[in-house]
Order: C-alpha cells, then sequence, then structure tokens
C-alpha cells in the first residue's frame, strides 16, 4: 500500500470515527413531555358567564361583546377546546417523544355539589381518551391530582375502590400494565422501568396535602412511605437511578408566603427521603402550582444534594387563593440523557389565550428555552443551584424579572416583584424544610442545622441520613456531599468529534506538506544534473 492510499483510509477511518461519535451522542440524547392541571371543565360556553366559571346561568347573555374564546378565558378552567389543542400540539412539535409525564388534576375547579363520582369519572376519562387517541403508542405515566377524587382533595386511603374505577371507567388501565396495577389499586402509586437502570416512581402524593382530612391524623397514608422506602432501597441496592413523579409538591407556595402543602409531620418525613436517597433519585417532576418554578434540595449541612421541576398548567384559572393569579396555557418538553437519566434542557412553550382567541390562527409558541434564557450548561443540580445563587445577587435582577415573567407563563412579562415578593421566592426555591422556609422570610437566616416542624431548636447533632427515616442509626451508605458537576454528558461526544477533527486536518496539512516538499525537491537535483553535462 503506498503512502496516499495509507492517508486516505485513516482519513476515511477517522471521518467514520466521528460520524458514529455524533450518531451516539443522538441516540444518547431523548425526550419526554410534563403536561399537567387541565382541570377540564365539561360546562364551559362561550355563552356562559366568567364571574360563574363561564358556565350557562339563567339568565342568558345577549350583548355579543361578552361572548367568550372557544379556547377559555382566564377566569375559568379549560374548555375540550383547550385540552385537544394541548395534546394536539404536544403530537405536532414531538410526536416520537420517548414517554409523557402526566401529572394530574383533570377535574374543574366547581363546589362538590356540583359534581359526583360519576361526574368526575367521566371528566377523567375524557381527559384520558383525549391522550390515548392523539398518542396510541406512547408510555403515558398518571398521577392523581387533588381534585381527581369525590369529593374534592379527599383521596382514599383504606378504601380502594375508587382506584379500581378510575383504572377501568376512566381507562387509566390502558397506561398500566398489571404490574403498575397492582400497587395502584391499593393507593394510586406505581413503578416502573423506563429503561435499563432508569426507574420512574408515580407517588399519590394529595395524601399528603393539607385539605385532605382524611389522612391528617393519619401516619402512612395507604402505606405509601413504606413502599417507597422498600423501593429506593431496593433500586439502591440495583444501582438504578429514580424518577419521582407527583402533583402536590412538598415545600412552600413561593407566590404566597407561609403556604405550605403537605401537612408538617408528612414534609418533614418526604424531605428525609429526598435526603436519605438523593444518591438514588435524580429528578423529581411535580405539578399543582398552576405556575412555572423549581425547587433545591439540602441535606442537613445546607449541601445542595436534588432539584425539583415544577411544571405550570394547562387551565389558565384565576385561582381563588389571594397572591395566586392566573396564567396561560403551558406544556413542557425536556431533553435528557439516555444513559444517565439526567435532565439537560427543557423548553417552555405556552399559547397567549387572549391572541388565541382573537386569532384563529393563533399558535402554541416557545416561551423560553431554559439553559439559553438563563445561560447555563445544563439543568442538572448544580446549574439549580447556581441560578438561585444569580437570582439572590443584585447583578441578576434581569434574570429574575425575566423568572417572574415566565413564572406566570408570561401573562405579564413585567409583573411587579417588590423586596417581599423577591424574598417569598428565594425562599421558597431555596428550603423545602418549613423551619429553615419561616426563618429566611422572617429575615433570621437558615440555622446550621434544620430543625423539625416543631418550632423549637435543636439541642443536638443530627443524625446522618439514614435508609429509613424512623431509624436513628447511621446510614452506612453516606457519602460525602459534594455539589454535582454540572458538565453535560454530551460533551465528551463533541470533545471526542473535534479532536477527531484536528486529527484529520493535521494528517491532511502532513500529507500536503510532505507532496509539496517533493515537488519542490524534485527540479534542484533535475537542474543540477543538467550543469554537470
Amino acid at each position: 500500500m503506498d503512502l496516499k492510499m495509507w492517508y486516505m483510509y485513516t482519513a476515511i477511518f477517522f471521518v467514520e470515527l466521528l460520524a458514529e461519535n455524533g450518531a451516539r451522542a443522538s441516540i444518547s440524547e431523548g425526550t419526554f413531555w410534563q403536561v399537567t392541571d387541565f382541570h377540564y371543565d365539561s360546562l364551559y360556553s362561550v355563552s356562559g358567564d366568567p364571574t360563574k366559571l363561564c358556565h350557562k346561568v339563567k339568565a342568558t347573555i345577549t350583548n355579543t361583546s361578552n361572548t367568550l374564546g372557544k379556547l377559555g378565558d382566564y377566569k375559568c378552567d379549560s374548555p375540550l377546546a383547550l385540552v385537544n389543542s394541548a395534546v394536539e400540539t404536544m403530537k405536532k412539535l414531538k410526536a416520537d417523544a420517548d414517554f409523557i409525564l402526566w401529572t394530574g388534576d383533570n377535574v374543574p375547579h366547581v363546589k362538590d355539589s356540583e359534581l359526583s363520582e360519576t361526574k368526575v369519572l367521566n371528566l377523567m376519562k375524557t381527559v384520558t381518551d383525549a391522550i390515548r387517541v392523539t398518542f396510541p403508542n406512547a408510555s403515558v405515566y398518571p398521577v392523581f391530582g387533588n381534585h381527581d377524587p369525590y369529593p374534592s382533595n379527599q383521596m382514599p386511603y383504606k378504601q380502594f375502590e375508587y382506584y379500581k374505577r378510575v383504572a377501568n371507567y376512566s381507562h387509566w388501565n390502558k397506561f398500566l400494565s398489571a404490574d403498575m396495577l397492582k400497587t395502584f389499586l391499593k393507593g394510586g402509586y406505581y413503578t416502573t422501568m423506563i429503561k435499563f437502570g432508569l426507574r420512574l416512581v408515580a407517588l399519590n402524593t394529595p395524601l399528603y396535602y393539607t385539605s385532605d382530612k382524611l389522612t391528617a391524623n393519619v401516619t402512612d397514608p395507604a402505606g405509601q412511605f413504606n413502599w417507597l422506602r422498600s423501593l429506593l432501597k431496593r433500586s439502591r441496592k440495583n444501582k438504578e437511578k429514580v424518577y419521582l413523579v407527583g402533583h402536590v409538591p412538598p415545600g412552600t407556595f413561593v407566590r404566597v408566603r407561609g403556604f405550605h402543602w403537605f401537612y408538617p409531620k408528612f414534609n418533614d418525613l418526604y424531605l428525609k427521603f429526598l435526603q436519605s436517597y438523593h444518591d438514588v433519585i435524580i429528578n423529581q417532576f411535580y405539578g399543582h402550582e398552576h405556575t412555572d418554578s423549581f425547587r433545591i434540595v439540602h441535606d442537613n449541612k445546607g449541601t445542595t444534594i436534588g432539584s425539583m421541576f415544577l411544571s405550570p398548567s394547562v387551565t389558565p384559572w384565576n385561582s381563588t387563593l389571594v397572591g395566586a393569579g392566573y396564567n396561560n396555557p403551558s406544556i413542557r418538553l425536556y431533553t435528557y440523557n439516555r444513559d444517565t437519566g439526567q435532565v439537560t434542557d427543557y423548553i417552555q412553550y405556552y399559547l397567549n389565550l387572549s391572541e388565541a382567541n382573537a386569532n384563529p390562527n393563533a399558535t402554541w409558541k416557545v416561551e423560553y428555552q431554559f439553559t439559553k434564557v438563563y445561560g447555563l450548561g445544563d439543568a442538572s443540580i448544580g446549574s439549580m443551584e447556581k441560578l438561585v445563587e444569580i437570582f439572590k445577587s443584585k447583578a441578576g435582577a434581569k434574570l429574575f424579572q425575566k423568572y417572574i415573567g415566565f413564572n406566570g407563563v408570561n401573562v405579564d412579562p413585567q409583573a411587579k416583584c417588590d423586596e417581599q415578593c423577591h424574598i417569598n421566592h428565594i425562599c421558597g426555591l431555596s428550603h423545602v424544610n418549613y423551619t429553615l422556609y419561616d426563618n429566611c422570610v422572617k429575615g433570621k437566616g437558615p440555622p446550621t442545622h434544620p430543625t423539625p416542624h416543631t418550632g423549637k431548636p435543636l439541642t443536638h447533632r443530627p443524625h446522618k441520613p439514614t435508609d429509613n427515616p424512623h431509624d436513628k442509626t447511621t446510614d452506612h451508605h453516606h457519602h460525602p456531599h459534594k455539589p454535582r458537576h454540572s458538565f453535560p454528558h454530551y460533551m465528551y461526544y463533541i470533545i471526542g468529534g473535534l479532536s477527531g477533527t484536528v486529527i484529520i486536518l493535521f494528517i491532511i496539512i502532513a500529507f500536503l506538506c510532505l507532496r509539496q516538499r517533493r515537488l519542490l525537491g524534485q527540479p534542484r537535483y533535475i537542474k543540477s544534473s543538467l550543469t554537470i553535462n
């Protein structure tokens, strides 16, 4: 084989290697949807009364200027047209996403007296079928919202017939396998493998909600904590990583000071699970707040060990909770690394409801892409921690203002957030622990170690996290807590590809230089030979 052929084959080898690296990077990157809080209202009417949730009233509205939008109204829950628009847009934008997280609340914000269990099951069935028909072959993982039981907020923890009716009548059994249904029928929670090494854990977090009177005095509603403990221990042993998915998140609502979601005892226990198994739980996904936010989780030493994604709702409904407000409808598409399970980015899509109702050709738009708008390398725990620190600083005021606009899904990009508002958000983003949150908003600053939600200071050094939050023994799986590296996994492929390119260029240049030298050298010898003769 001559030198030219060797160069050619070498170049071909490196080109193929570069292409393979690019293909591997593409294969390792996946996507999935999160859609939440449809709050479908079958009684929504374009001729309804916006002060009555857009329902028709006896006195018929005759003024056509008061006609409501086909896709909904900011004072009301979602009409079927909005439900279908959201789901069809998901298909149009990314029909082949790896899976869909559907994080609960499908029933409207109406009085229990206007509903019945049959009506609730029908409403849930309609939303289920909208997703199922649009994505007939997709893996869809639903969880319960606090409005999904009847009566509202009263999630059954002993009588499980309701879960069976949801599975059968509302067609959730079309999404859940026989193994998943085993625990679902006993408490509305389940688990499955997304892929080898990556496990999804779907929780029924409305069981811990402060509006659930049934569970106020129960230690472990539906045995979910005990099941979760065993599952996470097994996942650690099997070297699995876990996505936790629920509706109601732990912690405090960032828009309303001191508005905690879980009963204090449940929040404390849930947080201990997050701390004890932070090496296993790599991502968390919730809905419920209707606003766009996130949380970071700390261990007892203040080191950031986890984060939560809180996706905004489809419903635009203006909450009756003072300060909660309203929003534009939204859906979210995540990018993740299939090898590690880590979320690397997400794109938030929204529908400008005013625009859409005025213009039938209006479409859902990109509101923002997480990494681009915040200037971060990825959406890792380290990046979320960095973002909170940016929001705290004066230099981060402009980025924080963008976050405030996104928090309401662009319903008012210039929404004002005064100093007290800023404190509420920072403390809510930073502290899932209620005592630390309460101290933060009061300006006391976080104590050295968090305390149980009793208001009493700690008089001893806290134990290390344990496998069993009730167990006082040392956690044998405890490791030094270091901030997680936020270097994106796909960058290794890019670096490898660039290295290959440099090598190819070096070979080509060397080949050209060698050829040029031979061409320049040959005439000299010829000329010298002629002179001698």
